[in-house]
């Protein structure tokens, strides 16, 4: 489901879990019964993100790191936190414990794995629903060859929206995301241009640390180009969220619902193996990843922080970064998960009883008890859940 998707729940009163709360306690739990190493796909590789105390230097956090070994990684400027590597002869949950009993540390935790949320005049406006629910028919999802009619009226009023729109502005939405098509044509007259760059130099023409980024950056691999070479699954979740936030009413495909927004492509997420087998099945992102490209956006100028993705780790850092994001007057819309969980409860459910959770809630960043996240459901063309 796109953050973009057809409901926006606010939950104002949501929750914001701490270290100390149900969902936190039992993820705890969870790792000292299995060990934060023996959770393959979820923790990303052996590191963590730490964020020192106010004055402790980066030679001083050098110094403590070396006297077990660890090495002090990459600078995440938005949560004001660093990446720290684990030595392979020390887990990362003992690394994590020695963290957390250091008084030169402020917080510690793993830099765990982040997966997407599963996912007008134009020829196939008369197909979404989701924008004019007139109670058309229209295909149905998992089931080819299946049509079914909604109520009139289930519908985001999308059209009446644009009605209203003064327009003339083009306001830029950054989709953080498995990367976009900027071939793609409905998307690629709305894509956001850096003004200071000039494409494929190989130089960093405006000094802002990323050679190239015409039309954004992928921080899981460090380059400019935005969108896997190969498939996986989840690799298109990006164009398919973009599509549905900005596609042109260019009299092809289908209309996006805000045609004269543009899309900065942030992707941090890469393929990577969930299933053990040493071969990629899916895509997802890492912690730090995610935290770069939302610091990119805030210093790029984007206005709304798309985030259709999320995990059930409450984040001390994820959650510092989109106050960040909101005290700079940006807004954020998260999937508020796919779970079919309830982001107003702790749930930490293992169905076949292998000590890993089948689905816990809730979901986080949708839920972290900020007024600037949108957290966003989704409902049926009958405006049924």
């Amino acid at each position: 489901m796109a953050a973009t998707a057809l409901l926006a729940l606010v939950v104002p009163g949501a929750p914001a879990a701490g270290p100390g709360d149900p969902a936190a306690v039992a993820a705890r739990a969870g790792w000292a019964k299995r060990g934060l190493d023996a959770w393959p796909g979820r923790v990303a590789g052996r590191r963590l993100l730490v964020r020192f105390r106010r004055g402790v230097d980066r030679r001083q956090a050098r110094a403590l790191l070396s006297s077990w070994g660890g090495e002090l990684g990459a600078r995440v400027p938005l949560a004001g936190a660093d990446v720290v590597h684990v030595p392979a002869g020390l887990s990362v949950a003992r690394a994590l414990a020695r963290l957390e009993a250091s008084p030169l540390v402020a917080h510690a935790e793993p830099d765990h794995l982040v997966f997407p949320a599963a996912p007008p005049e134009d020829p196939r406006f008369d197909q979404q629903w989701g924008l004019r629910n007139t109670g058309q028919p229209h295909p149905v999802a998992g089931a080819p060859g299946t049509v079914a009619r909604g109520r009139p009226g289930a519908d985001i009023r999308a059209v009446p929206a644009w009605d209203a729109s003064p327009g003339g502005g083009r306001p830029v939405i950054a989709v953080v995301d498995s990367g976009v098509d900027v071939r793609h044509p409905e998307l690629d007259a709305n894509l956001w241009t850096n003004p200071g760059e000039t494409p494929g130099n190989g130089v960093d023409d405006d000094g802002n640390g990323y050679r190239d980024d015409v039309h954004g950056w992928d921080f899981a691999r460090g380059r400019a180009a935005l969108l896997e070479a190969r498939p996986y699954d989840g690799w298109n979740h990006g164009t398919h969220v973009a599509g549905i936030a900005a596609a042109e009413h260019n009299g092809v495909g289908v209309a996006g619902v805000c045609p004269t927004c543009r899309v900065m492509v942030l992707k941090f997420m890469r393929p990577v193996d969930t299933d053990g087998d040493n071969r990629p099945d899916t895509m997802a992102g890492t912690l730090s990843a995610e935290l770069r490209a939302l610091g990119y956006a805030a210093a790029m100028g984007a206005r709304v922080v798309n985030a259709s993705y999320g995990s059930a780790v409450w984040s001390s850092l994820e959650r510092r970064a989109f106050a960040r994001l909101a005290r700079r007057g940006i807004l954020s819309v998260a999937a508020a998960g796919n779970e079919n969980g309830d982001n107003d409860m702790y749930l930490f459910l293992d169905f076949d009883n292998n000590g890993i959770p089948d689905s816990i809630s809730p979901a986080y960043p949708a839920t972290y008890d900020l007024a600037s996240i949108v957290s966003v459901a989704a409902s049926n063309h009958g405006d049924r859940y």
